[in-house]
């Protein structure tokens, strides 16, 4: 009997499309608002965001004809989300890297 060797290639259009029908069941008409962090639907996870990100860094590396596989309700829902977590992290990372600082810039002046 003869052996074969199967390659599955798990594409990066079947990557950032599963990624974004998971993102596309989360209810944008139910907001939790971590003032002053910009909105993220009820019950959306770290993880989520995560995905969200690494589906939008995917996106942009797809040649234009893969991108054209990606429906604009797939690009939204990815985008929305890495959007709205990326702004959430930096923001998070900002104001610890001012923690304590805010007060020596405003005594020198700075701000």
């Amino acid at each position: 009997m003869a052996t074969f060797d199967i390659t599955v290639t798990y594409s990066e259009v079947s990557q950032v499309r599963d990624i974004a029908a998971n993102l596309m069941s989360l209810d944008w008409s139910v907001y939790i608002r971590p003032d002053p962090l910009m909105h993220y639907p009820a019950g959306t996870t770290e993880e989520q965001g995560r995905m969200a990100m690494q589906a939008l860094s995917l996106y942009e590396s797809l040649s234009d004809s893969d991108a054209g596989l990606i429906t604009v309700n797939e690009f939204n829902a990815i985008a929305r989300l890495a959007v709205t977590y990326g702004y959430n992290t930096w923001q998070t990372t900002l104001d610890e890297s001012y923690k304590g600082r805010v007060h020596r810039f405003l005594r020198r002046g700075i701000l």
